[in-house]
């Protein structure tokens, strides 16, 4: 892409409907303004309290977060996160939780809680008139302090409370052990234990309360130990003496007890206007009174009005950056569309037969729930609709098979008829989705004299409604806008989702918006972005895990290179730039020991990172082995990742990308050339030639898929071929002659991308050589389209990567695959589309936040489905191919 090129413009798009461009005359910041009002509308509301922690909602700075939400008892809650609070055991801990206790709802008063997105805060609000209260909730966008403050109609006395659950030193045995990858499943002799927090001796005056938790041991000199690494300093450790917490004070606040004084808190006086100060600091000092030291400056600095002003001034400016807006994508109810027949009284897989009978079938668009009189039917559009009379016990199974294109964006109606068999009491009455999964609608019996609808995700049930050998007239209702449902059994509601959350005017639009949000609120922290969820999980029975606390995450504390790059990806088209630093940083933090590694291990030159990394460069020691019997250092036991390469050439691409957008000469010569040299020398040194002098690559893997007899993988030959002739072009004064030289000779030495097959039945290939036999479910040969671009929309062998695409082996929509912007930059349309729109549908429904994604195969909120629907969006509107920019070459 031109370094010199700069694109301002405002563009509004349309799904399904040509390009609408209404910016040809305004300025820049007219552009702007007119963004910012229709972001605006896209703010998340919700009308009532949350139940727990699973309806909280996500804020931070970048390096301090918190999940906010009310409970039914007036209890403003929130759990306070940073992406540097490692335990002893490398899990990523929460700092704590808050508690502000403001007074219960009322039956029928107004609530409302708000996220305004270009505040970066969220906004409670209780009651009308003389009743009104506001609490406004922040973390500084330039200070570790999170700010919960205020106003009333009338005085009021507000009480906040911090709470810790880490009471005592306690062991991790078993699954929860799990939540520290680096750790699991250590020898009994290695207890594994992490310190219990400790209130913080702080200045009596002004009253100031809180607790800290500090690193009584580290993992790491056991691990560099273990896996035959170079021990480092104990000023290196960056776990030993690790301390983080908080620390909660205010203006004209006053420290009182609850529970019979056993539980101390902070109390305003009764006022109209409050505010309550949180320090969040995270020290590596070992001196015991650092932490507290961080937080008293922390906390003296503190100001909620100057706060308050450069934090929204800074979530401003990030949303007037870039934007996107985008008008006609189904609405956030709309019913997953399939190329299933529609079926009456069978599933997919020929099971769930319906015995008795159904009779008067109508399937049709439509559906508006309102609460209304019982009795009251549905509103529904009558033009899209599919009518059977069908005659009782002779008809059924019924397979339409016309009706594969049925779409029903506007919502879901269904009557029927319907006569149970007393011996069989499930049945499918309709259906249009695959056994078992999310990618249609069903209506059924399940769980035996029962009416059940599903729509994508979403499930309602009502029990025990049927009597066998009656006729009843039921009824199933989805409304598209609201993605409210509805059960009805002889015109009688029988259930019901009830009113739900405000929905947007375009899903699509607001899961962009939220997605960026909660990347910037996370993601400008000392670590990268944590793939499992970020620093916004909860506990995971919410997300259906195992009963443990807020710490525990799936996949623990490794960072996980096919998943750690995703959020990255997106960020340089948003223009967050800056937010790439601590990808970077971690890799770069890490690479003399990955020097120390392949001196010590091959005696050689160079580096490579592990596909499981640590936060300090080493494997997960479980990856690694704990039986080290009979094995050479080299040797990694995992199969998974023990031979895969790939990761050093993509983050040389992405640092070559932010050069691309960023120029700077200073990144290039004291970032880029030294990381290149690590790594390109690594496939130097390790690997040998063939009888023809080209690179032979093995051992090696292609990604998590093919281990077996692979040699030359796709994605490391396709990653050299990408970044080679990016850097060999770059300017004599930045590569010296010696380098150019090493280089040069490498890429000649380079062997061809790999492909199988021949003339108009050739396809790109996993690997030069592989045996067959798949372990994971990836598209490896796709790499070679994404990321690393070699071919593609005005790139050459279109037809052959497009043909490859049509006929790959694994076809999602969800977590960490790729096959979006794998379409959108082969320019098909439909596949890319409809690939998008699914990824807005991922959304836990457990979790009332829209952009709570997954747990898909990693957790919760997934940060890899997330960032690869920002990026299959990008896809579609832009792409740089060499000095051109196609802008929407695969806009449906």
């Amino acid at each position: 892409m031109p370094t010199n090129m700069v694109i301002v413009a405002s563009v509004r798009v349309r799904v399904g409907a040509a390009l609408l461009v209404g910016a040809a005359s305004l300025t820049a910041q007219q552009g702007v303004e007119r963004a910012a009002r229709a972001i605006d509308a896209f703010d998340v509301v919700w009308s009532t309290p949350s139940r727990d922690a699973s309806g909280s909602m996500p804020i931070g700075n970048g390096e301090v977060g918190a999940n906010v939400w009310v409970e039914p008892d007036g209890r403003l809650c929130g759990y306070v996160s940073r992406t540097d609070s490692w335990s002893e055991a490398s899990r990523l801990l929460k700092l704590g939780k808050f508690e502000l206790q403001v007074r219960r709802p009322e039956p029928g008063e107004f609530f409302e809680q708000r996220l305004a997105l270009r505040e970066g805060a969220i906004h409670v609000t209780w009651g009308t008139g003389e009743r009104r209260v506001v609490v406004r909730v922040f973390v500084d966008s330039a200070s570790d302090v999170l700010h919960v403050e205020g106003e009333s109609a009338r005085p009021e006395a507000m009480m906040l409370q911090l709470r810790t659950w880490r009471l005592a030193d306690r062991r991790l045995l078993g699954e929860e052990l799990k939540s520290s990858w680096t750790m699991q499943n250590a020898p009994a002799h290695l207890a594994v234990v992490e310190s219990g927090d400790q209130p913080v001796e702080v200045d009596a005056e002004p009253a100031r309360l809180g607790f800290v938790h500090r690193n009584g041991g580290s993992a790491v000199p056991v691990t560099l130990a273990h896996q035959s690494l170079p021990a480092v300093a104990p000023e290196q450790d960056l776990l030993r003496h690790r301390a983080f917490g908080l620390v909660a004070g205010g203006p004209e606040v006053g420290r009182g007890s609850i529970l019979d004084g056993r539980e101390p808190v902070l109390m305003t006086p009764h006022r109209t206007k409050f505010a309550f100060h949180i320090a969040a600091p995270c020290v590596v000092d070992p001196g015991e009174a650092a932490f507290a030291n961080a937080a008293r400056a922390l906390l003296v600095a503190a100001d909620s009005q100057v706060a308050r002003a450069r934090t929204a001034a800074w979530w401003r400016a990030l949303h007037g950056r870039s934007w996107l807006l985008i008008d006609g994508d189904p609405a956030g109810g709309a019913v997953p569309s399939n190329q299933h027949p529609l079926r009456i009284g069978v599933d997919s897989g020929g099971q769930n037969r319906f015995v008795g009978s159904i009779a008067e079938v109508t399937v049709a668009e439509g559906a508006e729930l309102r609460d209304a009189a019982p009795g009251a039917a549905a509103e529904r559009a009558p033009d899209r609709s599919v009518r059977f009379a069908a005659r009782p016990g002779r008809d059924l199974p019924l397979v339409v098979e016309e009706h594969r294109e049925l779409r029903l964006d506007r919502g879901l109606h269904i009557q029927a008829v319907v006569t149970l068999d007393a011996g069989h009491p499930v049945g499918r009455i309709v259906d249009k989705c695959t056994a078992g999964g999310d990618d249609g609608f069903l209506f059924d019996t399940h769980p035996g004299h029962a009416l059940r609808l599903i729509v994508g995700k979403q499930t309602l049930v009502a029990k025990d409604v049927l009597t066998p050998g009656r006729a009843h007239r039921v009824q199933a209702d989805c409304d598209a806008r609201t993605g409210r449902m509805q059960l009805r059994c002889d015109g009688v509601v029988v259930a019901d989702t009830g009113p739900l959350d405000r929905a947007p005017s375009s899903p699509l639009t607001q899961a962009l918006l939220l997605q960026r949000h909660v990347q910037a609120a996370g993601g400008r922290g000392h670590f990268p972005i944590k793939f499992n969820g970020s620093i916004f999980t909860v506990e995971p029975a919410h997300t259906g895990g195992p009963a443990f606390d807020a710490d525990w995450r799936r996949w623990g504390d490794c960072f996980w290179w096919q998943n750690t790059r995703l959020p990255y990806h997106a960020m340089l088209p948003q223009g967050d730039v800056e937010m790439l630093e601590p990808l970077f940083a971690l890799y770069e933090r890490s690479l003399p020991l990955a020097l120390a590694r392949c001196r010590a291990w091959h005696g050689i030159d160079g580096a490579f990172f592990p596909e499981t990394m640590t936060p300090f460069g080493t494997h997960g020691n479980q990856d690694y082995g704990w039986d080290r019997t009979g094995h050479e250092p080299k040797e990694v036991l995992c199969p998974w990742w023990c031979y895969a390469w790939n990761q050093g050439p993509e983050l040389l691409a992405l640092m070559l990308d932010r050069h691309d957008y960023a120029p700077d000469t200073q990144f290039v010569r004291g970032r880029i050339l030294p990381m290149a040299t690590a790594v390109l020398d690594y496939f130097v040194h390790r690997f040998g030639r063939n009888e023809a002098g080209r690179l032979q690559i093995t051992p090696t893997q292609s990604i998590e898929t093919y281990w077996h007899g692979v040699v030359n993988d796709l994605p490391t030959v396709a990653g050299l071929h990408h970044v080679l002739p990016r850097l060999l072009a770059l300017p004599d004064h930045l590569v010296g002659a010696e380098l150019r030289q090493r280089w040069a000779a490498l890429q000649a030495s380079l062997p061809p991308i790999p492909r199988r097959g021949e003339g108009d039945a050739a396809l790109l290939a996993p690997a030069e050589r592989y045996e067959e036999r798949r372990s994971n479910c990836e598209n490896p040969e796709l790499y070679a389209v994404w990321p690393f671009r070699q071919f593609g929309l005005g790139r050459p062998e279109l037809e052959l990567a497009r043909r490859t695409f049509e006929r790959r082996h694994e076809r999602m929509t969800h977590g960490w695959t790729q096959d979006g912007q794998q379409a959108a930059l082969l320019g098909l349309v439909d596949a890319a589309a409809s690939n998008l729109l699914a990824k807005v549908q991922n959304h836990h429904r457990g979790h009332r936040f829209p952009a709570m994604w997954g747990p898909n195969f990693d957790w919760l909120p997934d940060q890899c489905h997330g960032s690869n629907l920002l990026v299959t969006a990008q896809c579609m509107l832009l792409q740089p191919v060499g000095e051109r920019l196609l802008v929407l070459p695969c806009w449906p």
